[in-house]
């Protein structure tokens, strides 16, 4: 395809697209309310940063800082809210799906084929969606970077010129989503291993001088973090190695656990419907004609995409978001393959039409009631059914939806025996970025009359009724907003829920 009718693609498709990357990625992103397990643990790291903390060594979570510094400098920007700290995964996820046009353009000349890509990966639920493209976690950027070190890869061992450039580049993001996730960094180095060698270009690589400077510059970033690190924070190294290598490798970390084939039951249930059923289908005519641009492409997909997956479905610790970094390929697989499989059956039955007109309606039929599900999980996110089962996560999306319905409403008391990041996140933003009066308490006998009160926990009623008249303002799940009027008195009649 000549430059000129590429520009005409990306002048009629690029606007459009951007439109569906928006309702997909950014629309309603401040929904729900914080989770509160990693999202609210960095919450809490970004916001410890902002406010004073140290911006190196962190409490709360083994990984490197890089994320959390994003993170901090996006509060610092666009203020404490749901949206900043989820900014930084929205935009990854956003570059990643850029990153598939643009690289089909210019390595196969088919920019109809990323757009493709890039849709099918902002169909699939578990690219956008929780531990993703849509919460404050690590997997949006890790993918993003790891997806660029793979593509320069791409182009180091397909390419005679820039070489050096593209070794670089390769180097650099694999460094880049190493300080984002740790060891997850290195997800995709048995892929590559495995493309050069199906590629024959083990000996090209090898005998390519800059990758042994590029390994020892990486090595030394790496160990100079982690012993500054273990430095700083002694016994660092061994929550490393419990949490994030052998631990997790070797043993079952706080009950993530599963079958052989975890992983594949994810992606066909839910994380990756309904393209899953279409790639068996396909696969074959990935390879009819070796000799196409597209081949090279597809073995790197299959490398990546395949080898991830058999490593974490071989570790003992399974995690359903781990598998996240996978989805750029198996769209490009999909996308790659609806086309090819079009394009063989007109060949072979002589069609009237062309096969990018196949490949398009085929492609439609699918994507639409995908992304229409998707748009339904925005606007109705898991949120509230999410938090329904344990009292304990009710308490961001209740001051949530406080915030939104009864603005007037700043200062008033929260009960509750934990102060798990969740709440704490929510207690200081609140407090620091709104001008709220939140105090956090765990007694009821720090309660003064008149005060309102917000809890969560059902246990903290009956002593509350037994000391104090209240009235019921609101209720939310689990959550009661109360108003304590007096101090109870043994026979007078308990107050109802005023208008």
């Amino acid at each position: 395809m000549t430059l000129s009718s590429q520009r005409s693609i990306h002048f009629f498709l690029l606007p459009p697209f951007l439109i569906l990357a928006y309702f997909a990625l950014f629309w309603r992103l401040g929904h729900p309310a914080l989770y509160i397990w990693d999202e609210s643990l960095r919450a809490v790291s970004a916001m410890d940063m902002v406010e004073g903390g140290s911006w190196l060594v962190n409490q709360h979570t083994t990984k490197p800082p890089l994320m959390k510094w994003i993170q901090a400098v996006c509060l610092q920007l666009f203020g404490f809210s749901e949206v900043a700290l989820r900014l930084p995964s929205a935009l990854s996820g956003l570059g990643t799906a850029l990153l598939l046009i643009w690289f089909c353009s210019r390595e196969i000349r088919q920019p109809l084929i990323g757009y493709l890509s890039a849709l099918v990966l902002l169909s699939a639920y578990g690219y956008v969606g929780p531990h993703a493209t849509r919460t404050a976690d690590t997997d949006a950027p890790l993918t993003l970077f790891l997806t660029i070190s793979c593509f320069a890869y791409y182009r180091l061992l397909e390419h005679d010129r820039r070489r050096t450039l593209y070794l670089l580049l390769c180097a650099g993001a694999i460094l880049i989503a190493s300080l984002i996730k740790g060891i997850a960094g290195l997800f995709f180095l048995p892929g590559l291993f495995l493309y050069a060698l199906f590629r024959g270009k083990l000996g090209v690589l090898f005998k390519f001088w800059q990758l042994y400077a590029a390994i020892g510059v990486f090595v030394f970033a790496i160990v100079t973090y982690y012993v500054v690190r273990e430095w700083n924070n002694p016994g660092y190294f061994a929550h490393v190695w419990q949490y994030e290598l052998g631990g997790r490798f070797g043993g079952v970390v706080q009950g993530h656990k599963g079958g052989p084939y975890y992983y594949l039951t994810n992606l066909i249930t839910e994380r990756f419907t309904p393209w899953i059923f279409v790639l068996p289908f396909i696969l074959p005519f990935l390879f009819l004609h070796p000799t196409r641009p597209y081949h090279p492409l597809v073995v790197l997909s299959l490398c990546c995409a395949l080898s991830l997956l058999l490593v974490l479905s071989v570790a003992s610790t399974k995690i359903a978001w781990y598998d996240v970094p996978t989805y750029p390929f198996l769209a490009l697989l999909t996308s790659i393959g609806i086309f090819l499989m079009a394009d063989y059956f007109i060949m072979l039955y002589r069609l009237p039409f062309r096969a990018w007109h196949a490949t398009v309606v085929v492609f439609l039929v699918l994507f639409i009631p995908s992304y229409r599900w998707i748009l339904h999980k925005n606007r109705f996110p898991l949120g509230f059914s999410y938090y329904i089962n344990w009292s304990q996560l009710e308490y961001g999306p209740f001051m949530q939806h406080l915030k939104e319905t009864n603005p007037s409403l700043k200062e008033y008391y929260i009960l509750n025996p934990l102060n798990n990041t969740h709440l704490y996140y929510y207690v200081h933003a609140y407090n620091h970025a709104y001008q709220y009066q939140l105090t956090h308490l765990s007694q009821i006998a720090q309660l003064p009359v008149g005060a309102t009160v917000m809890t969560c926990e059902s246990s903290y009623l009956p002593p509350l009724a037994a000391q104090y008249d209240y009235v019921t303002l609101e209720s939310y799940g689990h959550c009661r907003l109360l108003k304590l009027v007096r101090p109870h008195v043994a026979d007078s009649t308990q107050l109802t829920l005023q208008p």
